[in-house]
């Protein structure tokens, strides 16, 4: 008897180990973000589709290195940049005089700290950002240009060009709120982006995109 209660029990935990990770595996699935998705779309639909998939995506995080040249100034620094609705975060790690700047946006609200401990709100943050880069820099759509699309409520110019052989035409440049943003070809997400405004040059290189 006492084995036939062991070998029962033993059948019974099985069964429920195996609907424990068959519950798991569902809500795995069900709470996968919608922008895995978007990333894996690649660029076989058409660009207002994919323009209006990407515009919506709301949380996300992209890790690189920048190098910005403006006249009389220019840098090499790693970035992490970290969208989360309508609150944005940009570290930049560098040869950024004291080392880097940590610049926080959210909504018309912007908010900039460098590693020596200084911290600027306002308009006085967006002129040391200024100082910084070289030429106002929107960071609020930012984020957008990031991702390869214009920022959905202000006007911009947009340039089409089939980026990959035998694909739709995507975006490979777009002007918005005075400056330049061109794309070299991808298969998905930008990874070799160059920003330019007047004698400043932006150029950043996404070596990691994540999803949340």
């Amino acid at each position: 008897m006492p084995v036939a209660i062991t070998r029962a029990w033993s059948h019974h935990a099985a069964a429920l180990l195996l609907a424990v990770a068959a519950c798991a595996l569902v809500s795995a699935c069900r709470t996968l973000p919608p922008s895995a998705a978007a990333a894996d779309l690649g660029l076989t639909a058409s660009w207002p589709q994919r323009r209006a998939l990407l515009q919506q995506l709301q949380s996300y995080e992209c890790a690189g290195r920048v190098a910005v040249s403006a006249p009389g100034q220019g840098f090499n620094a790693q970035f992490v940049w970290r969208q989360s609705g309508d609150s944005a975060q940009l570290n930049l790690r560098g040869p950024l005089g004291a080392g880097g700047l940590i610049v926080t946006a959210s909504g018309a609200q912007l908010a900039l700290q460098s590693t020596d401990g200084r911290q600027f709100d306002g308009d006085a943050a967006r002129a040391e950002l200024e100082r910084a880069i070289g030429a106002p820099l929107p960071v609020a759509t930012l984020g957008r240009w990031l991702l390869g699309v214009p920022q959905p409520d202000n006007a911009a110019t947009e340039t089409l060009a089939p980026l990959v052989t035998g694909q739709p035409a995507q975006l490979s440049a777009l002007e918005q709120q005075g400056w330049r943003v061109e794309y070299q070809p991808h298969s998905g997400v930008p990874r070799l982006i160059t920003l330019t405004a007047g004698q400043t040059r932006v150029r950043l290189v996404v070596d990691r995109w994540e999803w949340f």
